[in-house]
């Protein structure tokens, strides 16, 4: 894994969506993490709109929050701080076809983009454990 740290700042939620507006013109989709509270579902908001505001008027976003779903829970153990994983919720659509397309090694390698740890699911139990 890299040990540099790839951080980029911007000054709003606008610009940062066209940046990654920009960053899926040649994927399916950007994995984006976050902790809680610091702005994913406005972010996601934005992504939204910015959709909507397509010469065509037709709206890009298939997916956009988890208004509709929790697709994982997060165990970040604060306590002994030893056992940190996510659970993901098996029984969403959002995860079918996760295993037979090994999606789990570029998703590992996009990561590793931004940051420096170990991403395995274990399929058996549906958790991530993040190293």
């Amino acid at each position: 894994m890299s040990s540099k740290a790839k951080i980029h700042q911007y000054k709003t939620l606008t610009t940062l969506t066209r940046k990654l507006r920009g960053d899926i013109k040649d994927l399916h989709c950007v994995l984006l993490y976050a902790y809680n509270r610091t702005g994913k579902t406005r972010l996601s908001m934005e992504f939204k709109d910015q959709g909507k505001r397509k010469s065509n008027g037709a709206s890009d976003t298939l997916y956009f929050n988890a208004y509709t779903e929790d697709l994982f829970v997060w165990e970040n153990d604060l306590d002994a701080d030893a056992d940190r994983h996510l659970k993901l919720n098996s029984a969403s659509a959002f995860f079918d076809g996760l295993r037979e397309l090994a999606l789990d090694e570029p998703i590992a390698g996009y990561l590793s983009r931004y940051a420096d740890l170990d991403f395995d699911i274990d399929y058996a139990t549906w958790t991530v454990v993040v190293q």
